[in-house]
């Protein structure tokens, strides 16, 4: 599309061979839009006439052909009824199209004709469609329609208005102010204009789109309230002059000289050259290079267009009072009209963009969210949920997919349809595109929601969600980087998460500053400072005191990855938890003397006359398979005074099926009648593998406990190894069991040791990449299984744990973006911390009945101990759902309880003091007798 700027315009300067510009144009502008070039169509034609019977005749033509041949066919079936006469074929009025009377020279391709079509012959025209002519429209939503007007309605502007109250899907859009009619393309039609002065056809082409117009506004009401002026659209091909005669009519003059023109004046504005040649119009830009020195007065034939204007630029109306614009522009008490540039026709919102704004104030959107493409009609209907079908419009954003429906109130059904993009695991086509068959998207998403939406067959809505949720659910970069917001605690100080967590910080912490930190025998190394000695360690590492730092390379050479033995946790019997990789023992029985060195260091400065435990997590067997791949174990016999248990913690990919299944039964709990739930639930192994995660995480514990270090690694030590050392760091220390305390502990052992949170999460992995695991779940389902044992122990309640995988998978915060250290140190200026959030002093993750406990809890690990996390894996079923409650809500359970224990001991106080009067009154009656009934 060329804009070209000319020194002079009128209607006709624009046609140029009209009659040939328009038969050449119009068969190649519908088939560019359309795409519809050949093919063949069946006519149903029906002889329609008052003094004889109706006929019918059916005929197959090209699309290419013109009426008049079909006209001519006709002709010749009906001879005998017509003899000659002229005849008409007319189009039924259907949807949106109106009763068409054909044209002769017309080929029948322009018409939209059905593969099969039926038409009404009559041999004169219709008195309604007489004088009239008839408007192929080409909607912005891509559609079409015929509309016909009289032909008296000449005017542009009234022509657009009918076209837009008699098309739906045109009338309630806010933006259509902003269109207009084009033909050929390029041409737009002037609102001031008549259709006359373009020399349409009676049958013409055009398509509505966005008109090259600028909107200005009234400056001096923009401060004021109540006094708003409507805006004022003007063509970018209008005259300077023109736009001074209008200003004139529609704004005030502002000035003490003369405050406003009078409605008569105001009426003779237009008719009068004088009036509007004495003012002038000064354009003020507010952006580039010019400045103040260089405004003049502008030409009244200037276009518009050659201003250059952007937004904010101001135009100025004021009387021409001195050939220099600088002294009546500021002349004091000057009468003038300020206008200013709101939108460029570069800036008009397209119906899209209108619908999405509107759309965007209807439903709850985060910061910076914003809506990307919007699906109407679609169906959503689940009996389980609820026995409505919920019908409405889906809503794909930058961060969320939203079906936007009447919710009823229904909170649940809300939260239902609220899907954070990144959740989604994979998108299913059900059915076909077949009438009567089911045609549905199916989403299925990584926190064990799964929603279906029903589509019409004649829609191609399906394809085009599908396409755009492939690209959006797996994506390259995250709505994180673009979500901004910042909290506050209860103090109102601004909480930054990303400084929660100091290696510093901790290891004052665990040793106590100054002295005490000098002769704990550890210090902070800063030997992988720039990540360069072992990528996926953090930069910081607490290391013995007495080991050289040339040795560690030498170590880092032995253990996978060089995640060296490195300190993690200690306990206040300075008893230690480290963690590392595996050994590369491999099948040559390789050794490492630094590396033993540094294990015997490690337990020298425990002081400890114990063995040193190695925990070592796989299930032995795997420890030994692995030797063949170059890796393996620690032996007593190359680590003296050493001991290694294995906790036989399966791999990732056992993980993978075992939550795989698990899935599928959580989704079937919502059938009462399912009679093998609980044997299908026991045969996905998933609460026998949380059960040895808990064991092995209370024998490193019981371990440290009772003064004796360990060593905690699997194969590379970044998913196992971060469940039982923070398992036994729960355990352990109470400070851990706090929601700062939490959050230091996955910011310590499972982000900056690298567990590898894209990898295992999937983010952006559209392809189900085999890394894939739920290692991180698993462990928040273990803290659960604590906190369900001790519900008391822990400052956060059930919403906190649930809002942390949420969290993990929506990628609303970095917190959990890529996949160590090195590659997540970029993260902290770009995006938001969870724990930011976490901390903001918000009191749904505060439990209401938290007491803190010193001291070493000793979690439960037997069978009967360990149950289904039902509010997580099956809070998308409306029936199993608990909500957690609130401290008040807790409190009046509490208090609901001692009011029932209190009346019951009331009830047996009373029950036993009538017992003692009887008694009593047995014993009274008794005095005086020689004979005591002694079982009385």
């Amino acid at each position: 599309f060329c804009r070209f700027s000319v020194s002079s315009w009128s209607p006709s300067s624009r046609i140029v061979d009209t009659e040939n510009r328009q038969k050449r144009n119009t068969f190649r502008f519908l088939s560019s839009i359309t795409g519809r070039n050949e093919g063949i169509v069946t006519l149903n034609v029906l002889y329609v006439s008052s003094s004889s019977p109706t006929l019918s005749r059916s005929l197959r033509v090209s699309l290419s052909s013109k009426v008049k041949s079909v006209v001519k066919s006709i002709q010749d079936s009906l001879s005998e009824h017509i003899q000659g006469e002229k005849i008409y074929l007319i189009i039924p009025s259907q949807g949106q199209n109106d009763e068409i009377v054909m044209e002769e020279e017309l080929n029948l391709s322009v018409y939209e004709l059905k593969a099969t079509q039926t038409l009404i012959c009559r041999k004169e025209i219709p008195k309604h469609a007489e004088n009239c002519r008839y408007l192929k429209l080409f909607l912005p939503d891509s559609s079409n329609c015929i509309l016909r007007v009289p032909k008296e309605m000449d005017s542009v502007q009234k022509v657009f208005d009918s076209c837009v109250q008699r098309v739906d899907s045109l009338r309630e859009q806010d933006a259509i102010k902003y269109y207009g009619f084009f033909h050929d393309d390029s041409i737009y039609l002037e609102m001031s204009e008549d259709l006359s002065s373009y020399c349409l056809k009676d049958f013409e082409i055009l398509e509505i789109k966005k008109a090259p117009v600028y909107e200005i506004i009234d400056m001096s009401t923009m401060s004021q309230e109540g006094r708003h002026s409507p805006p004022l659209l003007i063509s970018e091909t209008m005259k300077v002059s023109d736009l001074i005669r209008l200003t004139l009519i529609h704004f005030p003059l502002v000035g003490s000289a003369s405050p406003s023109l009078s409605s008569s004046a105001k009426r003779a504005i237009p008719e009068s050259e004088d009036i509007a040649s004495n003012y002038g119009l000064i354009h003020i830009p507010t952006s580039g290079t010019s400045g103040i020195t260089s405004l003049q007065w502008k030409d009244e034939n200037e276009l518009l267009i050659r201003l250059q204007m952007h937004q904010f630029d101001i135009l100025e109306v004021k009387p021409k009072r001195s050939e220099d614009p600088m002294n009546s522009t500021f002349a004091p008490n000057t009468p003038s009209i300020r206008l200013v540039v709101n939108l460029t026709p570069e800036q008009i919102p397209s119906m899209d963009d209108m619908k999405k704004r509107k759309m965007e104030d209807k439903v709850d959107m985060e910061d910076a969210e914003e809506i990307i493409e919007l699906f109407p009609d679609v169906n959503y209907s689940n009996p389980k949920l609820s026995k409505s079908t919920w019908n409405g419009q889906i809503a794909i954003t930058n961060y969320k997919l939203i079906f936007i429906t009447d919710y009823e109130n229904d909170q649940f059904m809300k939260e239902l349809f609220h899907i954070p993009l990144t959740t989604i695991n994979r998108i299913e086509k059900v059915g076909r595109k077949k009438t009567g068959q089911v045609y549905a998207l199916s989403f299925v998403c990584k926190d064990f929601r799964t929603v279906t939406f029903d589509f019409s067959p004649t829609s191609d809505s399906r394809r085009k969600l599908y396409k755009i949720a492939q690209d959006r659910c797996f994506p390259t970069v995250f709505f994180g980087f673009s979500y901004v917001s910042t909290y506050k605690n209860k103090s109102g100080k601004q909480v930054n998460g990303w400084n929660l967590y100091e290696v510093k910080r901790e290891f004052e912490r665990m040793f106590g500053g100054g002295e005490n930190a000098e002769l704990s025998g550890w210090r902070i190394s800063e030997i992988n400072a720039n990540y360069e000695f072992a990528p996926t360690y953090p930069r910081l590492l607490i290391l013995p005191v007495s080991f050289p730092e040339d040795k560690l390379k030498l170590v880092g050479q032995f253990r996978s990855k060089a995640r060296i033995p490195a300190l993690t946790f200690a306990h206040t019997n300075k008893a230690t938890i480290c963690r590392s990789s595996q050994p590369l023992i491999g099948l040559k029985r390789n050794r490492c003397l630094e590396d033993e060195q540094l294990i015997q260091t490690i337990r020298t400065i425990s002081h400890s006359n114990s063995n040193y435990l190695i925990i070592d997590a796989r299930p032995v067997k795997n420890a030994i398979a692995n030797v063949a791949t170059g890796g393996g174990y620690e032996s007593h016999e190359s680590y003296q005074r050493t001991t290694t248990e294995f906790l036989d913690i399966a791999n990732i990919h056992v993980m993978r099926d075992s939550m795989n299944k698990l899935s599928s039964v959580a989704l079937r709990m919502e059938y009462s009648h399912y009679s093998n739930w609980l044997t299908e639930l026991d045969n996905t192994h998933w609460l026998e593998h949380v059960r040895l995660v808990i064991e092995g995480g209370m024998r490193v514990a019981d371990s440290v406990d009772q003064g004796i270090s360990t060593l905690v690694h699997c194969s590379d030590g970044w998913d196992r190894t971060s469940q039982v050392v923070s398992i036994a760091q729960l355990s352990l220390d109470p400070y851990f069991r706090t929601i700062n305390g939490f959050a230091v502990l996955i910011e310590k052992d499972w982000l900056s040791f690298g567990h590898q949170f894209q990898e295992r999460v999937g983010h952006g992995d559209k392809n189900q990449s085999e890394q894939r695991s739920p290692v991180f779940l698993q462990f928040i389902d273990v803290v659960f299984q604590l906190c369900n044992q001790y519900p008391t122990a822990f400052e956060w309640n059930e919403n906190f744990l649930i809002s942390l995988l949420d969290s993990l998978y929506s990628c609303k915060y970095g917190t959990f973006l890529k996949n160590n250290d090195k590659d997540r140190s970029v993260l902290r200026t770009k995006t938001v911390s969870f724990w930011s959030f976490a901390n903001s002093g918000t009191k749904e993750f505060q439990n209401p009945f938290y007491v803190p406990i010193q001291g070493v809890l000793r979690f439960n690990y037997h069978n009967q101990d360990i149950v289904l996390w039902r509010n997580y894996y099956c809070r998308w079923q409306r029936n199993n759902r608990e909500p957690a409650l609130t401290k008040e809500e807790a409190m009046l359970g509490v208090l609901e309880v001692n009011r029932i224990q209190t009346e019951q001991l009331m009830d047996t106080n009373r029950t036993q003091l009538l017992k003692i009067r009887a008694l009593e009154e047995k014993l009274n009656s008794l005095q005086g007798c020689d004979t005591v009934l002694l079982d009385e």
